[in-house]
């Protein structure tokens, strides 16, 4: 088969190598879409050294081959997520396997869907519909399940003004699933292409640091108040700043984009306006049901793929990618 490999310092390449084998309870699932997620440019693509494992975590396809024990037959859809836990422990008993002490990450421990074909556990799998896309399949994982998973724990309503901080793959996503909570949104970048795809999907306004004062624009939309709820999803010590600040007492902020610092004023943020603030890195795998019942209820994940792409052509995928001017890029087999 073919797959890609990650030579570090912004550089892939197409490869060949041997289909993986099947262990114990194991399927062969052949990939049908995979997405290119902003970690793998941030863990994999951007940073230095080769990587020793194929990258892709979002994925979806069909199983082609099922060991004993596996519990899925030939020819099953799955969505395949990100990480595979110990099955054992007080979190993946609760649906959280991404924080698993032992958990092994597809695309970073494990050889991931950036490939025609990956080994996984049978019972890792999840189930996908027919009437549910396979492409729609691959983004349950980050930009849909992520987001909806967050707002299930703000309490996200149509009552609600949110501003979502960051517009790439996972602020998309959170635009059109709160949307689909009935909030009003209200999305920030630099980007102008994001900016623009944001409002086609149904951002009710968009801003522009390098044009506008966000903080003035956010407090005049909202009567001075200042919005219920925000997100981070651009992993910025300076929009997390601004989303504390802005928040209005007893709001929520979540954190969604990876950041290693802040500044937080616990005395202005907590002590004062008591607001709440939560993070989160991926779906709780009890939610499956509900993502899955919200996709067939309307919401198109596919709206935020902005580029489609044979896995062949990777070398040209990363690099758009990477570029900025794309919103999700998805590897699929037709």
């Amino acid at each position: 088969m073919i797959a890609v490999k990650s030579h570090g310092n912004r550089k892939v390449s197409i490869v060949e190598k041997e289909i993986p084998g099947m262990g114990p309870g194991d399927v062969l699932v052949r990939v049908k879409a995979a997405a290119i997620c902003g970690s793998d440019l941030h863990g994999i693509y951007r940073k230095p050294g080769e990587h020793p494992f194929t990258p892709g975590h979002e994925m979806a396809g069909e199983v082609v081959e099922a060991g004993p024990g596996a519990g899925l037959e030939k020819g099953s859809r799955v969505c395949v997520p990100a990480a595979i836990g110990c099955g054992k422990c007080w979190l993946c008993r609760k649906g959280f396997t991404i924080y698993c002490g032992e958990a092994k990450v597809i695309g970073f421990s494990l050889d991931g869907g950036h490939a025609e074909f990956v080994a996984v556990p049978g019972c890792h799998c999840l189930s996908l519909p027919d009437d549910i896309s396979f492409e729609a399949g691959a983004l349950i994982a980050d930009p849909v399940g992520a987001l909806f998973h967050s707002y299930r724990k703000m309490g996200l309503s149509s009552l609600d003004t949110i501003v979502i901080f960051g517009l790439g793959p996972m602020g998309l996503g959170g635009t059109i699933v709160a949307k689909l909570f009935g909030a009003r949104v209200i999305g920030v970048d630099v980007n102008d292409y994001r900016l623009n795809l944001a409002k086609t999907l149904g951002a009710d306004h968009v801003l522009n640091p390098k044009r506008q004062d966000v903080k003035a624009e956010v407090l005049k939309l909202t009567g001075g108040a200042g919005p219920e709820k925000a997100v981070d999803c651009a992993g910025s010590e300076v929009t997390l700043g601004l989303a504390l600040d802005l928040v209005r007492k007893l709001g929520t902020v979540a954190i969604i984009g990876e950041n290693q610092k802040a500044v937080i004023n616990p005395s202005d943020h907590f002590n004062r306006k008591e607001l709440v603030m939560q993070g989160s890195t991926c779906f709780n795998l009890g939610e499956y049901n509900d993502i899955v019942s919200m996709i067939q209820r309307g919401l198109k994940p596919e709206r935020i793929i902005t580029h489609r792409f044979p896995l062949k052509d990777a070398v040209e995928a990363y690099r758009l990618f990477d570029g900025g001017d794309a919103g999700k890029v998805v590897f699929v087999d037709r």
